[in-house]
Formats: C-alpha cells, sequence, structure tokens
C-alpha cells in the first residue's frame, strides 16, 4: 500500500504513514453526479421551431425562379436577334439584356434557397422600376417628337403598363407570401 500523504510504500493496513507521521488514506466524500438541467427545469420556456404553410421552392415561387431563369432570356434573345436584323438597333434591348442577366443570377440564387438571394431580388425589383421609368421616359419623348397618336399608345404605353403590373404583382407576392417567409427566412 501507498501513503496517500507522500506516496510512499508503508506496510498494509496502516491507519498512520510510519514515514510521514499523517493518517495513510484519505476520506473523500463522494463526488455529487452531474445532474443535466433541461430548458423546461431551468424555467426556460422552449418552443420548437414549427413552420406553418408550404416551404421549399414550390407553387408560385418555382414558377417565378422558371420565368427569371428560362422563359425570360429566350424572350429577350428572341427580341435581340429580331433588333439586330433591322437595320437600327435599339439601346432599350441593352437595358433589357441586362435586366435579364441579372434576373437569371437572382432566379438561380432564389432556387438555391441561397442566404443573399433577398438582397438580389429587391435589387431586381429597383432595376424593374428604373426600367418602367425608362420605358415611361422614352414614351413621353416619343409623344413629344412624333405626337400622340393611337398607335403610339398602343406600343409604349401597353409595355410600360404591364412591365408595372408584373412588378407591383411579383414585389406584393414576396412581401406577403408564407411560402417565401418559410424558405428564406424573411419576406422582402
Amino acid at each position: 500500500m501507498f501513503c496517500a500523504r507522500c506516496g510512499q510504500q508503508i506496510p498494509e493496513a496502516s491507519e498512520t504513514c510510519p514515514l510521514c507521521g499523517r493518517p495513510a488514506t484519505i476520506a473523500l466524500q463522494p463526488a455529487p453526479a452531474f445532474q443535466t438541467v433541461g430548458p423546461a427545469q431551468a424555467g426556460i420556456q422552449v418552443t420548437p421551431a414549427v413552420i406553418d404553410g408550404p416551404q421549399g421552392v414550390g407553387g408560385w415561387l418555382l414558377f417565378f425562379c422558371i420565368v427569371l431563369t428560362v422563359i425570360s432570356p429566350l424572350l429577350v434573345s428572341g427580341q435581340v436577334l429580331a433588333g439586330l436584323s433591322r437595320t437600327r438597333f435599339n439601346g432599350g434591348y441593352l437595358i433589357d439584356v441586362v435586366r435579364v442577366v441579372y434576373g437569371v443570377v437572382v432566379g438561380i440564387s432564389l432556387w438555391m434557397r441561397r442566404s443573399e438571394a433577398m438582397n438580389l431580388l429587391r435589387i431586381y425589383f429597383g432595376i424593374l422600376i428604373v426600367t418602367v421609368v425608362l420605358v415611361a421616359l422614352s414614351f413621353v419623348q416619343a409623344g413629344l417628337r412624333i405626337g400622340w397618336t393611337p398607335a403610339l399608345l398602343a406600343s409604349r404605353f401597353t409595355p410600360a403598363l404591364q412591365l408595372l403590373g408584373y412588378t407591383i404583382l411579383w414585389f406584393a407576392y414576396f412581401r406577403k407570401s408564407q411560402r417565401v417567409r418559410n424558405t428564406y427566412g424573411i419576406n422582402l
């Protein structure tokens, strides 16, 4: 046996160490068992995260992603190619191309549920509003230059109203949609 105080070997069953003179054993109190305290025992109320409603890229959100990443690029590339076949290239196509390329980036980030998707979407809606303003300004400019005719109204004003209507509709969707909140954690 070894002395618990000095660590020297001593005869078995010795109550005191003959070398150091102190008790050879140390009476240890049993260590209290560690108890895990759950949140309810600690007085903390824990409610599990309950997701109510649809979640993930589906429904109207999926439709929006498909429009941004597939349909819009096809439509605008067709318009650009038709514009290139004419002798005069319209600068408005450049704005459409930039908008569509950025829209593809936004659509892919939404589809992949990236954390920056909502910020990119805010910028995209800003680009749409700028596009509507530019279309309206070109409408006013053409009206002042050639006069206000029914053909002018139909050719310039209708697309501007359609773009504005789509922008407001989709902005409202991303602002209020339960699916968007459940998928990205926030709405616009």
